[in-house]
C-alpha cells in the first residue's frame, strides 16, 4: 500500500523506519517527521546517513529517548581501539567469504544477507562484517570507519588496521566463517566510472586471505575480460 500523506500514516503506523536511497530528502523535512512519530509514543528506527549536525541531534536524542534508534557505522579507530603492537599480517584461521562488487547497487548487501541466514541455518558460528553502516540492525558489525577516512589514516594504517580488526572480532567470537563484505566497487568500471579505482576493495585484500570470493556484476552487457 503506497500513500503520499504522510501525516495520515502516523496513527496507523507501529514503526517508522528511514531508509537510504538515492533520492534527496531535506534534512529538516525527515527531522520533524522524526519528532512527530515520537511525539505519538511510536518506535523510530534510522538506518539513513544524514548530515554530520542532524546525525548528531539524532543520536543525542536517542540517548534519552528509547523509541528512537540511530544506526551511524562503526567508528572504531586503529591504533587507539585495536591493540597494534605487532604491526605484522597476521593470519585468520577460519575460513573467509569475500563478497564484492562491480560498483554501487549490484545487490551485495542482499547477498551477504543471505549467505547470513544461510549459514546460521546450517549450524555454523559465523562472524561478519557488512558494507552497510545500518548492519548492527540485522545483527552483525557495520564495516569499520576508519577504513573509509580519506585524511586520518595512511594505507598501510588502515591495511594492518583491518587485519587486526577481523583477527580481534575471530579471538572474541571463535567463528566456523567469516562473511566480509566490501562498500563500493571492487576495481575501476571504466574510464567514466572509476569507482574510487577499487581502492577500499585493495586495502581489504591486503589484509586478508579469502578462501571464497562471490563478485556481483551489475546488469549490463560485460566482456569476458573484465
Amino acid at each position: 500500500m503506497v500513500k503520499s500523506d504522510f501525516d495520515s500514516l502516523v496513527n496507523e503506523m507501529d514503526v517508522l523506519i528511514i531508509v537510504e536511497s538515492i533520492f534527496p530528502l531535506p534534512g529538516l523535512d525527515i527531522a520533524e517527521k522524526i519528532e512527530n512519530v515520537l511525539a505519538g509514543g511510536k518506535r523510530v528506527v534510522v538506518l539513513r546517513k544524514m548530515d554530520v549536525d542532524l546525525e548528531r541531534q539524532l543520536v543525542e536524542k536517542s540517548c534519552v529517548d528509547r523509541n528512537l534508534e540511530v544506526y551511524t557505522g562503526n567508528r572504531l579507530k586503529p591504533y587507539t581501539d585495536i591493540e597494534m603492537a605487532d604491526t605484522s599480517i597476521e593470519e585468520i584461521p577460519a575460513a573467509i567469504i569475500l563478497v564484492l562488487g562491480s560498483g554501487e547497487r549490484c545487490c551485495k548487501f542482499d547477498v551477504q544477507l543471505a549467505l547470513r541466514e544461510a549459514l546460521l541455518e546450517n549450524g555454523y558460528v559465523l562472524t561478519q562484517i557488512g558494507s552497510k553502516n545500518y548492519c548492527e540492525f540485522f545483527g552483525f558489525h557495520s564495516f569499520p570507519g576508519f577504513m573509509l577516512d580519506h585524511s586520518e589514516y595512511t594505507e598501510r594504517e588502515k591495511i594492518i588496521g583491518f587485519n587486526k580488526y577481523v583477527r580481534m572480532l575471530y579471538m572474541l567470537e571463535r567463528p566456523d566463517a567469516l562473511v566480509i563484505g566490501v562498500p563500493g566497487g571492487a576495481f575501476s568500471f571504466d574510464e567514466y566510472f572509476d569507482n574510487n579505482f577499487g581502492i577500499t576493495n585493495f586495502y581489504v585484500s591486503n589484509a586478508i586471505v579469502p578462501d571464497y570470493v562471490i563478485y556481483n556484476s551489475l546488469y549490463v552487457d560485460t566482456l569476458p575480460e573484465f
